[in-house]
């Protein structure tokens, strides 16, 4: 009787260790994945991958950016540079003012934009094509 219950307590044994040995590789592993995920370079990469597989996030972005530069041109348009407190408030509520409204319509400033640079884009790859053309006839008949 003794001998089964060492034989079983053997077995549980080994089924222990094995258990054990599984355990701790599955913990080591993780702890690998985590070192890894804990890097510099590591967490910028997934950052910067959230970040582009966010739509309206990158549409956000385009906008504010947009409406930024919109309200620096304004800003210099209408004030320029002045060591004037009273013209550099108004310059810097104009480009506050010019930047919000921008970012907020800047769909509708895109498409007109479009709009408005899609003749000159035709003209200048009319011209283009038209110089490529007579560059390749004076190459062949000289």
């Amino acid at each position: 009787m003794k001998t089964d219950a060492r034989i079983e307590l053997n077995q549980r044994i080994a089924e222990l260790e094995t258990l054990r040995k599984i355990q701790y590789d599955d913990i080591n592993s993780h702890f690998q994945e985590m070192v890894d995920n804990l890097k510099p370079m590591n967490i910028l990469r997934k950052a910067i991958q959230d970040v582009t597989q966010l739509p309206d996030l990158k549409e956000g972005i385009g906008n504010v950016a947009i409406g930024t530069v919109t309200g620096i041109i304004a800003k210099k348009v209408f004030w320029g540079n002045s060591f004037n407190p009273l013209r550099m408030l108004m310059g810097v509520l104009t480009q506050t003012l010019v930047a919000n409204v921008t970012a907020k319509n800047a769909d509708g400033i895109r498409e007109k934009g479009a709009e408005m640079l899609q003749p000159f884009l035709q003209r200048f790859f009319q011209r283009r094509r038209k110089h490529k053309a007579e560059a390749l006839f004076q190459e062949q008949v000289y």
